[in-house]
């Protein structure tokens, strides 16, 4: 029985396409706020 069918709300790769914009966004905060200071960029 498939459970990947385009039709369904949330398919399985939505979700991970949502998780991986979550890391992303985590990844970028931590990136504005300790790579930058240390390399003199204002943010």
């Amino acid at each position: 029985m498939p459970d990947d069918s385009e039709d369904s709300i949330t398919t399985p790769n939505q979700r991970d396409r949502s998780a991986n914009l979550n890391q992303w966004r985590g990844d970028l905060l931590i990136f504005k706020e300790n790579v930058l200071p240390k390399a003199g960029v204002a943010t």
